[in-house]
């Protein structure tokens, strides 16, 4: 998980409650509300982040916080991704695929083999971020899976 002092892209782990990683919550709440009914937001809140013990990371792009992304761990065998999120003007990049590469290797570094995440029940399909990392995951450990 060594960084190339030269990208200008960095992923560092941060607390949910830090101001920059509330923004960024917020901005993911604004950005689902409207595509989910109030019974079908299950995201964590700050608050459940801390307590859940979740670890939190920034993405930054020339240093401007450009998205999120977290994952809790259950005992030594299983992890799951929180809270993955882009600004729209980052998006395009790939930088959604970079924290999900991220959080993959985040939880193997930790002895977890396994790592996954958890699609809302209304959703018609995985994004395609989630589609592309799963099958470049699943392809390299076999233990990347969505969750229903």
């Amino acid at each position: 998980m060594l960084e190339n002092p030269n990208d200008p892209i960095t992923i560092q782990p941060a607390r949910p409650d830090a101001p920059e990683a509330v923004a960024l919550i917020n901005e993911l709440e604004a950005t689902l509300a409207p595509l989910y009914p109030g019974a079908s937001m299950h995201g964590y809140s700050v608050e459940k982040l801390i307590a859940q013990k979740v670890a939190f990371f920034i993405l930054r792009v020339d240093g401007q916080p450009a998205g999120c992304g977290g994952v809790q761990f259950y005992g030594k065998d299983y992890g799951e991704v929180k809270r993955i999120f882009v600004r729209p003007q980052f998006r395009g990049r790939g930088l959604s695929k970079r924290m999900m590469a991220f959080l993959e290797e985040y939880t193997r570094a930790a002895g977890i083999p396994s790592c996954g995440w958890r699609r809302a029940s209304i959703s018609p399909r995985p994004s395609a971020c989630t589609s592309a990392w799963a099958t470049a995951a699943s392809a390299r450990s076999g233990n990347i899976r969505m969750i229903r």
